[in-house]
């Protein structure tokens, strides 16, 4: 940090960070001469209070530089954090010419940047899509990752646990995330060239000894997306109850949810009309119409899922193009990681991940942008009178932006890449689940959420720890890192930050309870001892709940009595929102946020929602999908 370091080369422990900024006590410039407010002035809506180690520290240099007034400690916190800005863009700067002989500063976004390093290693031209109803089939083969919860509350039975039943099966709480799983689908055969409709004459089942002899994983040659017709056998409904395959969009609608849950919806939300939405579901349901990247399609097949018809073929050239890119950073961040270099170690990072988001961009919602001064009417009611009218900005004093939709969009991003690396990486997940877990502990073992790449799970009989080390399907796909012998030596671990492996998120610790409630809504109560211990009591406790700042904090017991069945405390909190457009056409929009009021900022505001939620549309019932079907 050379700019920082220059600042403050007397006093190097002022560099830890910026000093406290009273924002919400600032509201007029004549502020800027009075004195330096006292600390409670430096409490704010979004942050809260400030810590005593931030106020200790801001004390001192207040103390050190003599600062009087506030306009003082206003120019200094400007000061560094524009240094601040400088040194970490300065050494990313440094850092990717270095490796990747390429100037970041030529780019406007990371992920910008990160597609033109990949083009650079690889050299691999990709073909566009000059077809438009071709695009349209692509975009409806993207899903997106698939986020469940499944099992509302799992209370793990063993020895030693604080809530140990000895007249109970032994039960273990695992929850596995695997190493960067789009990374390592991207490591797979993809499509690069020549796309295009396959009109063949085949039946469905040369169709499906067509794809089943190729190699998705690392051949070359040509690969298949397809569009078809599912048909999941009703005796498979019990074995795949918690992950159901071939996840869809749906839109699941009142009558189709169970008695409970909309108990449970009239319970929370009373007369509020429920309000279907789509989202992806991962149903028993038969399938129609599904397009298919030809990989994944192999894995449903071999799981037994039968290919009742076959719509559409469209045949491309793949190989693994993109493997050497991958890899290559992988192994640069191991490096970095090591040497203590921590901006090439995020950096490379982000060269990996950021890749794969650029393959399916969404160009369609982007927004022409006018800059236009209040004064000028004749444009400003020319330009809010088209059709392709959107919004406005009023944010710059005398002049505003206006956004148009765009007359005509692009359609440049290799969508179908995007669409086989989604695959892939389902392709992983799954595989773990049917291939590798599901093998070896049968209907010993229940799923409990998914989220993207990460798997946690309820195992019987107690031996999950020594299983991963006797059984060849555990051993296959499980990092242990973490994981140690009573006398304190590591397990043995081939798979240690190898792309695609599971990683264990608690170990050494294990999980002793475990509440999901709804899509990235769970939590999870560790042990403070690891596991190889004699008892245990409870250490850490862990959430996720989305919609809500991490800042906001609901504790363990709210958590079990949220499960029980009562009510979940409503929560308040403030974050920043920008104003939405109310009205179009005519004169300028009127801006809203909410309230019915005018705005032309962002402005922060209260939000009062629901704290936890039972409410889950994503299953029919707890521990039930939607189709599913006793046998």
């Amino acid at each position: 940090f050379t700019h920082l370091r220059a600042e403050y080369e007397e006093r190097p422990e002022f560099v830890v960070g910026k000093t406290c900024f009273p924002y919400d006590w600032l509201v007029t410039c004549a502020q800027f001469d009075e004195p330096i407010p006292p600390r409670d002035a430096f409490t704010t809506l979004l942050a809260g209070p400030v810590s005593d180690e931030a106020w200790a520290l801001h004390e001192a240099r207040v103390a050190h530089y003599g600062w009087r007034t506030f306009g003082d400690l206003h120019d200094h916190y400007l000061r560094m954090d524009v240094m601040g800005l400088a040194d970490v863009f300065t050494c990313y700067r440094e850092a990717a010419i270095e490796s990747l002989g390429l100037d970041p500063a030529w780019s406007y976004t990371a992920p910008g940047f990160s597609w033109k390093a990949m083009l650079k290693y690889t050299e691999q031209k990709l073909d566009y899509i000059y077809d438009k109803e071709m695009v349209v089939w692509f975009e409806g083969a993207i899903r997106g990752g698939i986020s469940v919860a499944i099992y509302r509350e799992t209370i793990a039975n063993m020895p030693g646990y604080p809530n140990y039943d000895p007249f109970k099966p032994l039960t273990q709480i695992v929850y596995i995330d695997a190493n960067n799983l789009y990374g390592k689908a991207m490591t797979h055969s993809l499509p690069y060239t020549d796309l295009q409709e396959d009109s063949t004459s085949h039946t469905v089942q040369e169709w499906m000894d067509i794809n089943d002899a190729i190699d998705y994983k690392q051949g070359s040659g040509r690969g298949y997306f397809f569009e078809v017709d599912l048909i999941y056998p009703r005796e498979l409904h019990e074995k795949h109850r918690d992950f159901p395959l071939a996840p869809e969009r749906r839109t699941p609608q009142w009558d189709e949810l169970a008695p409970e849950m909309q108990d449970i919806y009239t319970q929370e939300y009373g007369k509020k009309p429920y309000t279907p939405t789509t989202k992806l579901l991962c149903t028993l349901h038969d399938k129609s119409a599904y397009r298919i990247w030809g990989g994944e399609l192999q894995l449903y097949v071999r799981l037994g899922l039968q290919v009742q018809r076959v719509h559409r073929v469209f045949s491309c050239v793949m190989k693994p193009w993109l493997q050497s890119y991958v890899m290559e950073n992988t192994a640069k961040r191991q490096e970095a990681a090591a040497a203590g270099r921590t901006a090439e170690k995020d950096l490379r990072k982000l060269m990996v991940n950021s890749v794969y988001g650029k393959t399916m961009e969404n160009v369609r919602d982007r927004l022409k942008m006018h800059f236009i001064y209040n004064s000028d009417g004749e444009t400003l009611l020319k330009l809010t009178s088209q059709p392709l009218f959107e919004g406005a900005i009023m944010d710059v004093g005398d002049a505003s932006f206006y956004a148009l939709r765009k007359h005509e969009v692009l359609m440049d991003k290799p969508i179908y890449l995007g669409a086989a690396i989604l695959a892939m990486s389902k392709v992983i997940m799954y595989s773990a689940w049917y291939e590798h877990i599901k093998p070896v502990y049968e209907d010993r073992v229940k799923l409990l959420f998914s989220d993207t790449d990460s798997l946690c799970f309820c195992v019987e009989g107690g031996t999950w720890y020594e299983d991963v080390l006797e059984k060849p399907l555990l051993r296959d796909i499980v990092d242990t890192s973490g994981y140690k012998y009573p006398n304190g030596s590591p397990y043995p671990n081939p798979n240690k930050g190898v792309l695609g492996k599971m990683k264990d998120e608690t170990a050494p610790y294990p999980i002793l309870e475990q509440r999901s409630f709804r899509a990235k809504m769970h939590s999870e109560s560790v042990a403070k001892e690891p596991f190889w211990s004699d008892t245990f009591s409870l250490g850490a406790f862990q959430s996720a709940t989305k919609g809500l700042p991490k800042r906001l904090k609901i504790g363990q017991d709210e958590w079990s009595d949220v499960a029980a069945g009562e009510a979940s405390e409503p929560v308040s909190f403030y974050t920043l929102q920008s104003a939405r457009v109310i009205a179009r056409g005519g004169n300028a929009p009127t801006l809203d946020l909410g309230h019915g009021e005018e705005h032309t900022r962002q402005h922060v505001v209260e939000v009062k929602k629901k704290g936890l939620s039972l409410f889950n549309d994503k299953v029919y019932a707890d521990g039930t999908p939607f189709g599913y079907v006793a046998h």
